[in-house]
């Protein structure tokens, strides 16, 4: 079991380490905006995960801009991913707190907000800078990152919840995975 253990890691970190070289060559330009960005983001995830559902939720009905679903190989929910796309010159402030308002009443896993401008100072106690491409917000759970550098987030927080799943014990709650992750 230890052997078969250490094999899935290697295995995982290998194909980690191949979509990382990936997501360097499809970062999206700083010239690709609204509707645009979002269907670049949308469509390159299709690309790199067929087996998971991605979908653009019904915005009239306050839904972000992606829904990614994670899914194993029998076709089974791992875990999900709520995606806001912002493209603004600076950070607003306003925009985040609509979409970390939206993340409460839902029940994902993830929640990304991908921006071109991320807060430089002046950040809530709840917050932590990881650097200037990744930020975390604990209260809303979520993930604050950059064009340059959100699929490679997404492979990692995909690795980490396809790994979870797979050790999981039988009594472990969703949350008790998401805090592990």
């Amino acid at each position: 079991n230890e052997k078969n253990q250490q094999q899935l890691t290697e295995q995982l970190t290998k194909d980690f380490e191949e979509k990382v070289r990936e997501a360097q060559s499809k970062n999206v330009s700083a010239t690709v905006i609204g509707e645009d960005a979002e269907e670049y983001i949308r469509d390159t995830l299709k690309e790199a995960f067929p087996l998971d559902e991605i979908v653009k939720p019904n915005h009239a009905l306050g839904g972000a801009d992606v829904y990614h679903e994670i899914k194993d190989n029998s076709g089974k929910k791992l875990a999900s991913i709520y995606y806001e796309v912002k493209n603004r010159k600076g950070w607003s402030k306003a925009d985040y707190k609509n979409f970390a308002d939206k993340t409460q009443s839902r029940d994902d896993m993830f929640n990304i907000y991908i921006a071109r401008s991320l807060p430089k100072t002046n950040l809530d106690h709840h917050i932590t800078r990881y650097s200037d491409d990744l930020l975390y917000d604990k209260n809303h759970n979520v993930y604050m990152t950059t064009f340059d550098n959100w699929f490679s987030v997404i492979v990692l927080l995909r690795q980490q919840a396809e790994q979870a799943f797979k050790f999981k014990s039988v009594n472990e709650s969703q949350d008790e995975i998401k805090d592990r992750v």
